[in-house]
């Protein structure tokens, strides 16, 4: 994958939870996942340029406050 599908899919799992009042089973699991993929990116494009980056240290500083990662 490349690195934009990636970012894509961690914003697809994201967004999926994010609204949802209640925290569906597994839901820990999933921003895991979500994280992995942002963490997959960085692999991929480690100088984070193009689109996408935009808000990327958001969503990690998110993933470390709930401690998925």
């Amino acid at each position: 994958m490349t690195y934009s599908e990636l970012l894509a899919l961690s914003l697809q799992i994201h967004n999926t939870l994010r609204g949802n009042p209640k925290r569906p089973p597994g839901w820990l699991d999933s921003l895991r996942e979500a994280a992995r993929l942002r963490q997959e990116a960085v692999s991929a494009n480690p100088d984070m340029t193009g689109p996408g980056w935009e808000r990327h240290e958001q969503y990690m500083s998110f993933y470390r406050d709930v401690g998925v990662i």
